[in-house]
């Protein structure tokens, strides 16, 4: 993002993070978030909320990943990336529907085309394989081996993710 905080951009008055972890929120669900210890305005941003914030020293997704699980009571995990601005709170439940009719698999968001992306669930008996992960994948390479259980979501949300100054703007021209 060439030094701008793409969680701290603002999309229709609130900031991406906020909108995200509002969308999480809205499922009814206990929401984690992950965040790096040198994000103290993307903590502040979401302090009021009704969530459990945690800190990460270690910048590789597999840090944030490790950190949430290990703070999470027992039972399946939805891991939410806060950059995809599509995400609603009806996708994430569509997981977790997908889930129990699936307890067994990993629940995989895909487009309407069948691409896969995110956001994922993952069962409970995943955990420890979660806990060992490493790197700056996520669990892309856990997803792979074990295969899923793919869920639709509408249009592209599954793969809108804004990481540059041109994902934003071309975004932005289609969805605003």
């Amino acid at each position: 993002m060439r030094g701008a905080d793409k969680l701290l951009r603002r999309i229709e008055g609130t900031t991406l993070l906020r909108r995200q972890a509002t969308a999480a929120l809205a499922t009814g669900l206990p929401v984690t978030v992950v965040l790096g210890q040198h994000h103290a305005k993307r903590a502040a941003e979401i302090e009021d909320l009704p969530l459990t914030h945690l800190t990460v020293s270690e910048t590789e997704m597999s840090a944030s990943i490790k950190t949430g699980v290990a703070a999470l009571p027992p039972g399946p995990i939805l891991i939410m990336l806060a950059d995809m601005p599509e995400i609603e709170s009806e996708d994430l439940m569509r997981l977790v529907h997908a889930a129990k009719a699936h307890p067994d698999q990993i629940c995989r968001a895909v487009t309407e085309d069948g691409t896969p992306g995110q956001p994922a669930l993952f069962p409970a008996c995943l955990r420890p394989r979660l806990q060992t992960l490493t790197g700056d994948k996520g669990a892309r390479d856990l997803i792979a081996t074990e295969g899923y259980h793919a869920v639709e979501l509408p249009d592209q949300r599954a793969v809108v993710d804004l990481d540059t100054p041109e994902d934003w703007a071309a975004w932005e021209a289609r969805a605003l």
